[in-house]
């Protein structure tokens, strides 16, 4: 029987920000059917979502490089 590699922190951690990146991409999608009054203009939900989603990804980069990165936005 193998032996099972054990999970490092560092791989832990980039899991907890791939569930947390696939929460607001589909909360942005989500949203973006819902029209909201900000201020004296009207604009879609959607977009409170999207900051969040690129510091996501700019977090994944700095931390786990442009390759790992580059991997999430194909989806």
């Amino acid at each position: 029987m193998k032996s099972v590699d054990k999970v490092t922190v560092a791989q832990l951690y980039l899991m907890l920000l791939g569930m947390l990146y696939i929460t607001f991409m589909y909360s942005s999608a989500v949203l973006t059917s819902k029209i909201i009054l900000f201020g004296h203009s009207v604009t879609l939900a959607g977009v409170f979502m999207v900051p969040i989603v690129f510091s996501l990804s700019d977090i994944v980069a700095e931390l786990y490089g442009y390759r790992v990165a580059k991997e999430w936005q194909k989806y």
